[in-house]
Formats: C-alpha cells, sequence, structure tokens
C-alpha cells in the first residue's frame, strides 16, 4: 500500500474487499481519524504497529481478513478507542496491551475462536 497522507478532515477510513493486500503502510499511523474499518481482506497478514499512533480513533473494526493471526502490540496505546469488533478466524488471542484500553466500552467478538 503506498503512503498515506495526514489530512485534518477525514472522519472514517473503510479499507475492504482487496484481495491483494497483504500489509497497511506504517504511514497509517500519521492519520487522525475517528474510525477505521479494515474488512474482507483476505490475505492481509499484518496490521502496521504504527496503529498504536492513531490517539483520535474511537472505533476499530477488522473482519474477514483470514490470514491475518494477530494484532499489534501497540492496540493497547489507542487511549480513545471506545468500540473494538474482531471477526478474523486466525486472531486466538489479544495482545498482552490490551488491558491498557481504559476507554473501551464495547468488545465484539464476531467469529473469532
Amino acid at each position: 500500500m503506498g503512503q498515506l497522507r495526514h489530512r485534518e478532515g477525514y472522519r472514517s477510513l473503510k479499507i475492504s474487499d482487496s484481495e491483494k493486500l497483504e500489509s497497511l503502510s506504517e504511514s497509517l499511523g500519521q492519520l487522525a481519524c475517528r474510525e477505521l474499518q479494515i474488512v474482507r481482506c483476505a490475505n492481509l497478514r499484518i496490521l502496521p504497529e504504527s496503529l498504536g499512533r492513531l490517539k483520535t480513533l474511537h472505533t476499530l473494526k477488522v473482519v474477514d481478513c483470514g490470514k491475518l493471526e494477530k494484532l499489534p502490540e501497540t492496540l493497547g496505546q489507542l487511549e480513545s478507542l471506545t468500540q473494538l469488533f474482531i471477526g478474523c478466524r486466525n486472531i486466538k488471542a489479544l495482545p498482552e496491551s490490551f488491558g491498557k484500553l481504559k476507554s473501551l466500552g464495547v468488545l465484539k467478538n464476531l467469529g473469532c475462536e
């Protein structure tokens, strides 16, 4: 994935229906969005550690990404995260930093084992 540029106006970013996408750019952490959805990216294997720099992120949805096996350890740095939706069958556990998500009010397991 190419470079993502910081734009003040973005409220939501949806990355979906990409069969070829295997990873996301570390520049993802430069965005100032409130909602991030990563949906139906069958070959996505890794999320960048820079995900933890999304300080304004309130909602994270990662669903139907069949090859994704773990979430980044930096997940616990998402201070504003209030909603987390996970639905990827190969994610077996949440990172240890998950316990640091003090604002999290909604956690939905959408088909994880």
